[in-house]
């Protein structure tokens, strides 16, 4: 798979006055086994990646594995030690939480992981068939030097480059929200419980859950970030907020996201008597 990010270097020099390929990256890899405390307060899993933040405040985009390999029951059926490594919210990891098997043996990592298989030769870890599923552009069998290189080195998040490589005069992104808009979006439905305002599911379980609620902006202007000016607003609320909104989630990853939250929660959506759900059950 080959990228071409030409467009994307034009406008970081445009509009933001960067060379990116002056630009010294202070990237470094990591790898950290995870705690409970740490998956419940430090990684974020949902349909858009996994992250992790560490101790500094610093973002990283990377990939979870089973530290230990799989267990002999496992390799009597599949004829590999080698764990997969998940990279999205897929229903391997959605189903190792239903059976609390996820906390204690997972790691989080931005390298490249290799691992000695049964036949004693080693190996470079592959990617999970049913983050592939769902993942539009990875490819089955990719590793984890495959997806570092087109996915992590590409897409770094927030706080991993030197301040002074970042642009001063800058105060809005690509899509109109200021620099701090993650943390006041987050900070501001952690103080609401991560309840819909208008229909009141909670989502608040666990990290997961709380991807599908979202701040809204009552304005509609993504600068005005005083706190009268928010809603907290589960997936399907906030598509439903008016023509613009519904537009915005009617294609693309919103609307796949929209279509995972009804699948996920039509249940709860139900019992809150959440008044949209019907119009995207017809």
């Amino acid at each position: 798979m080959v990228y071409d990010f030409n467009e994307l270097k034009v406008f970081v020099q445009r509009h933001l006055g960067i060379d990116p390929d002056r630009i010294n990256s202070k990237f470094k890899p990591i790898t950290e086994k995870l705690t409970k405390a740490q998956l419940d307060q430090s990684v974020e899993i949902n349909l858009d990646g996994i992250t992790f933040t560490d101790k500094k405040g610093n973002k990283h985009k990377g990939f979870l594995y089973i530290e230990s390999g799989y267990s002999q029951r496992t390799i009597e059926q599949t004829g590999t030690r080698l764990p997969k490594f998940h990279v999205i919210n897929c229903q391997t990891i959605q189903e190792q939480k239903q059976r609390k098997n996820f906390n204690g043996h997972y790691v989080f990592s931005t390298e490249t992981i290799t691992m000695e298989d049964i036949d004693g030769v080693t190996k470079e870890l592959t990617l999970c068939g049913n983050c592939n599923k769902i993942h539009s552009e990875t490819e089955r069998g990719m590793t984890t030097s495959e997806y570092r290189e087109q996915f992590i080195l590409n897409d770094q998040v927030e706080g991993e480059f030197f301040d002074s490589e970042l642009p001063k005069e800058v105060s809005t992104d690509f899509w109109g929200y200021t620099p701090e808009w993650y943390d006041t979006s987050r900070n501001y439905r952690m103080k609401k419980k991560f309840t819909c305002e208008d229909c009141g599911i909670n989502l608040n379980q666990n990290l997961v859950n709380g991807y599908y609620l979202e701040t809204h902006h009552l304005d509609g202007n993504p600068k005005n970030n005083d706190e009268d000016n928010f809603k907290c607003l589960c997936v399907l609320c906030h598509a439903s907020v008016d023509k613009y909104h519904k537009e915005n989630y009617s294609k693309g990853s919103a609307r796949q996201k929209l279509v995972d939250f009804i699948k996920l929660f039509e249940d709860e959506l139900r019992r809150v008597g959440n008044k949209h759900l019907w119009d995207y059950k017809k």
